[in-house]
């Protein structure tokens, strides 16, 4: 995962975070059928590129250390994948995931460092396919920089 962000503080303690993020993401996809009196169940797993766009108001509990939750909007944009003789994994999937993320963040405020934990939540279905129901969920930790700090 990679990208940007901007903190701007709106109030005492609160502060707006919304960041650009590239991410490659690993899906599962488990089919079941019927096939000739028996059943059939088949797994797979495939990589998908997302952009994604969270826009998180978070809390300063102490010096350094941030709580925030907010929307997640999410476009996948490739994947060499393909799937049950698709073109690509993309043709199945939609442009489109909205979800919810919460992080817990440390910023070392001399450093400029910081870290983060983070876990995401689709709410929509990222299959085209009515049936069923395929979300993206999602945990990531990291390390950020705050480039302002360096002027």
């Amino acid at each position: 995962m990679g990208g940007l962000y901007g903190s701007f503080h709106v109030a005492n303690k609160f502060y707006v975070q919304p960041e650009l993020l590239y991410s490659q993401q690993y899906n599962m996809i488990k089919n079941s059928g019927e096939a000739n009196g028996g059943y059939w169940h088949s797994l797979y797993s495939g990589k998908v590129d997302y952009l994604n766009i969270p826009v998180f108001l978070q809390y300063e509990a102490t010096d350094g250390l941030k709580l925030g939750a907010g929307p997640q909007f999410g476009f996948p944009i490739y994947t060499p994948e393909m799937v049950d003789g698709a073109p690509n994994i993309l043709e199945s999937m939609r442009a489109f995931d909205v979800g919810v993320a919460a992080e817990i963040s440390y910023r070392f405020r001399d450093l400029g460092l910081g870290v983060f934990a983070r876990y995401s939540e689709g709410l929509s279905n990222i299959a085209k396919k009515e049936k069923g129901s395929d979300k993206n969920r999602l945990f990531s930790f990291g390390l950020s920089y705050a480039v302002s700090e360096l002027f």
